[in-house]
């Protein structure tokens, strides 16, 4: 009796949690018996909380676990054969239901999710608008315009009359895109992160650059870099932040500034963080370091580092100008040169090459100046390092065959390449530059 009496009470414990956890029916029957797996979004990575198969009648209930007990963001099902449904999670229980063999934003219902209805009515609304807007303008186009005296009179009034409906819907449009970035549900922001990436902005008609500023104030000042953590679009979107600070904005003081108010405006700390992380690598990429470091000092004193990768940690301890240069391991004594180039490379990398060049070329004008040249290379294969560290014509040719973990690479807080240092003869560090050109030692 005692033993039936313990079963009963795990099994009415087991049935408490399971109805106080989120669940998702799927109603899915043209894909019975279906293998699946289920994911959620954080950052760069997909969580997988299950995996199984849809029953005979092609249903199964999605449960979300309770180590993600308030997670707000996107999750995907994905069938393993190909396809699947990005959903909406946000406190809601709710059933996902489509009898189609071809799912489709026009078959499939969410019935008691109005964040998913939301995202798919929203989504509706503005393809409507924008495939209108799409026929307005090639029919203008068609009837010339009016201040053309090739046009008959009656392809001025039909041109007209193809402007006045695109005016209309360019304000349904506008009045579309503020209703949605108004909203409080997290599928109006997924749905405004994913017009930035598709390049839709708050209007029909705007300009490159216009298009450009408006994605930089509301990246700066209005996307929740929280929500974008659970979207799966964390890299895509801060990916491309950066490609339109470095090609459209191009000022260091905007990239800058607003580097650092979007990692003042996370709520969480590992959001937080998880944004540092990304700046380290972004600004690496695209030859910023020096305008990283003066984030790093605030980055450290913040308070708000929830467990660094090593990646973030070697940028946030990375050597400063003023700083002494740290014993270069392997190198072979000599007297103090007047100037030292000290290059981290890594053989493959484009960027690495077109500087290795560049430096072979001008290798002679830097031995006349007075300047020591030492390369480090990433590299962990022997041969491919032997190769070519054949073809530079100076001496001082290091590597540990240990890649980014090598010591050098490490004491130097080098994360990406290339990475330059010039020291001078006292053994200071005069700079950290990406480009032989931005060394001064050219002049």
């Amino acid at each position: 009796m005692k033993a039936i009496a313990t079963t009963l009470a795990t099994a009415l414990l087991a049935t408490a949690s399971l109805s106080q956890a989120q669940t998702i029916q799927l109603d899915l029957p043209h894909f019975a018996g279906k293998q699946y797996v289920y994911q959620l979004f954080q950052g760069d990575k997909k969580d997988t909380i299950m995996t199984g198969a849809l029953d005979k009648n092609g249903k199964t209930t999605l449960v979300i676990p309770a180590r993600f007990k308030g997670y707000v963001g996107m999750s995907q099902f994905a069938l393993a054969e190909g396809g699947g449904l990005d959903i909406v999670v946000n406190h809601e229980n709710f059933t996902v239901r489509c009898t189609e063999a071809a799912p489709n934003i026009d078959n499939i219902f969410y019935i008691g999710s109005a964040e998913n209805n939301f995202l798919m009515r929203q989504y509706q609304k503005q393809q409507a608008i924008m495939d209108k807007a799409g026929a307005m303008q090639m029919s203008m186009q068609a009837y010339g315009n009016t201040q053309s005296s090739v046009y008959s009179v009656a392809d001025t009034a039909m041109h007209r009359v193809f402007e006045n409906e695109f005016r209309q819907l360019s304000g349904q449009f506008s009045a579309l895109q503020a209703q949605t970035l108004a909203s409080p549900l997290y599928a109006a922001k997924f749905r405004t992160m994913n017009d930035v990436l598709m390049g839709i902005g708050s209007q029909l008609k705007l300009s490159e650059s216009e298009k450009a500023e408006q994605t930089r104030i509301y990246m700066r000042n209005t996307l929740d870099w929280d929500a974008a953590y659970t979207s799966g679009h964390w890299s895509s979107l801060t990916s491309s932040w950066m490609q339109l600070q470095a090609e459209g904005i191009k000022s260091d003081s905007t990239l800058l500034s607003d580097a650092q108010h979007m990692l003042a405006r996370t709520r969480s700390n590992l959001v937080y963080t998880a944004l540092a992380e990304q700046f380290a690598g972004l600004f690496s990429k695209y030859n910023k370091d020096s305008l990283f470091q003066c984030m790093r000092i605030p980055i450290q004193k913040s308070g708000r580092l929830s467990s660094p990768s090593k990646k973030l940690q070697t940028m946030l301890n990375s050597l400063q100008a003023g700083s002494m240069a740290p014993p270069i391991i392997g190198l072979i004594d000599r007297a103090p040169a007047e100037k030292t180039l000290l290059v981290f490379y890594e053989s493959g990398c484009g960027n690495c090459e077109n500087e290795l060049t560049q430096l072979t070329g001008n290798y002679t004008f830097l031995q006349g100046k007075g300047v020591r040249v030492i390369t480090v290379s990433s590299d962990v294969n022997k041969l491919v390092f032997d190769y070519n560290a054949a073809k530079m014509p100076w001496s001082d040719k290091l590597c540990d065959f240990n890649g980014f973990e090598g010591v050098n690479f490490k004491s130097y807080g080098v994360i990406g390449t290339p990475t330059m240092f010039v020291i001078n003869k006292e053994g200071k560090i005069e700079g950290r530059y990406a480009r032989l050109a931005d060394t001064g030692l050219m002049k």
